[in-house]
């Protein structure tokens, strides 16, 4: 039979334990309900530009993607190719309607003359994202010739921008004007930091992904990075969108 002196010792552990349960149930209530931590939407990206110009055919003929060093005199052709930084208004490529390049000022004036098209005077500077023809290439009306991008003095590309990828179920909570972050591929956060932008626009139209889920795509503005981001490269995103009660985020992860 149990003395007196352990029973109330029992009791004490038990008092001891209620004591100890009632703080824990009203620190974990607290945290749950009181405390409010930074909400975010994850979602992945495709770094791009806002004023990317692709140069294309107007007519069917005979292509040479390339410029020459004095305009006047017709000397020092060069070869288009990726890299490549054109100013404003400088020659990118000639196509010969005929598919038959001149051979003399006869020809020219018998109407083998090419047509240029130049670099848009859009921007002062322009860098060569990419060539999809060959010289002496026979291409049809509309044929991509090369993709342009405008950059400043220091080749830095102008007005960055991510296409955003985002499950429909976070639509809802997305507006213009919210904060982004951009976790690049290439360069690990850890070492090289995080990029930041603004959310501009959401796109109205969704579209099938994997698993029959349905996705939406938005568009956000790179206002800076630590590290150049190469357009065409992926990107994470962290898109904030305030702060909620602990238990809200935890109801919606």
């Amino acid at each position: 039979m149990a003395t007196l002196p352990s029973l109330k010792r029992s009791f004490s552990h038990l008092h001891i334990f209620g004591i100890s349960l009632g703080v824990i149930v009203l620190a974990l209530f607290f945290f749950l309900f009181a405390v409010t931590l930074e909400a975010k939407i994850s979602a992945t990206g495709i770094v791009t530009a806002r004023d990317i110009v692709e140069i294309r055919t107007r007519r069917p003929g005979l292509i040479e993607p390339g410029w020459y060093d004095d305009e006047a005199k017709k000397q020092g052709f060069h070869a288009l190719k990726a890299g490549d930084e054109l100013k404003s208004g400088q020659l990118v490529m000639l196509l010969y309607p005929q598919d038959i390049p001149p051979k003399s000022e006869d020809d020219i004036a018998k109407g083998a003359q090419p047509i240029l098209r130049h670099a848009p005077e859009t921007a002062e500077r322009w860098l060569v994202l990419d060539v999809s023809v060959a010289t002496g290439q026979s291409v049809p009306a509309g044929t991509l010739v090369a993709t342009l991008v405008p950059i400043d003095q220091e080749k830095k590309i102008l007005d960055l921008m991510v296409r955003l990828d985002i499950d429909e179920k976070h639509v809802g909570e997305l507006k213009p004007g919210l904060t982004v972050r951009f976790y690049s591929t290439m360069y690990p956060h850890r070492i090289h930091g995080v990029a930041e932008g603004v959310l501009e626009r959401l796109e109205p139209r969704g579209e099938a992904g994997e698993n029959g889920v349905r996705r939406f795509h938005a568009i956000a503005k790179v206002s800076k990075s630590p590290f150049p981001l190469k357009i065409g490269s992926s990107v994470k995103a962290e898109i904030l969108i305030g702060e909620k009660p602990t238990y809200r985020i935890i109801l919606e992860h």
